[in-house]
């Protein structure tokens, strides 16, 4: 029979099969799917992606002190908690030294790759596409705030599409005992808010303005481009690869 260890490395090779290590787009979603019925089947996510009860749940704030350029970060986050199974809030405390940071709350593996989704990978990759979309642009500085408002909107709505799309997928092939772990992560998530005194309500994301459709079109076929994979860190299963 196979250890615990020989599983992992084979988990760990599949998920490493992808596009920008020159597999085809094919070859990237097989391996994946084949990698995450392993992990249900040899339960290899609860260190690195699920919560027990031991553990609860941990209140973290962003490292970086990048701010959030266009509001991509607020526009992406709701979606993001939902994959990474964590609870972000922006802080509007004045009083914190956080104010006005991104603040993660679940387990320590889930909010490392929900930061580092949000403040690293995507909102990168949503900064570039906006560059990319605005060279050669001869408009004035009115018409270009609103082609990029609505290229952000475009472009974060597609990728919580996708999102939404991988978590319907993930949910159809989670096991009993998958099951039984979100209910308990989630329930966490909920006793730490609430041990914390904090209480979350629901915000509109959505932009006001002048809608140019031509810019939100192109946001949406770059959100297409989007890929949400974790990092990888030698020895240890910590990458989640998908389209």
């Amino acid at each position: 029979m196979r250890n615990r260890q020989t599983m992992l490395n084979t988990v760990h090779a599949l998920l490493s099969k992808t596009r920008e290590n020159g597999a085809t787009e094919a070859e990237e979603m097989a391996a994946f799917d084949k990698a995450r019925a392993m992990m249900d089947a040899y339960e290899i996510t609860d260190e690195d992606l699920q919560l027990t009860k031991e553990e609860g749940a941990i209140l973290r704030p962003e490292t970086d002190d990048l701010g959030d350029p266009h509001g991509i970060k607020w526009r992406l986050s709701h979606a993001i908690g939902e994959f990474c199974g964590v609870q972000i809030y922006r802080n509007n405390r004045n009083k914190e030294t956080s104010a006005g940071k991104f603040v993660f709350v679940g387990g320590r593996a889930d909010c490392d790759f929900a930061e580092y989704l949000l403040c690293d990978h995507l909102c990168d990759f949503v900064q570039v596409e906006i560059m990319r979309h605005m060279l050669g642009c001869l408009a004035p500085p009115r018409e270009r705030r609103t082609i990029i408002r609505n290229f952000v909107d475009g472009i974060t709505l597609r990728i919580g599409e996708r999102l939404e799309a991988l978590m319907v997928k993930s949910a159809k092939a989670r096991t009993p005992k998958g099951n039984e772990l979100v209910v308990v992560r989630d329930q966490a998530i909920k006793d730490k808010l609430k041990a914390e005194g904090i209480r979350l309500r629901d915000a509109n994301c959505g932009s006001q303005g002048n809608f140019d459709a031509a810019a939100y079109g192109a946001g949406r076929a770059a959100g297409d481009r989007a890929t949400f994979g974790r990092p990888v860190s030698s020895g240890v299963l910590r990458i989640q690869k998908v389209d």
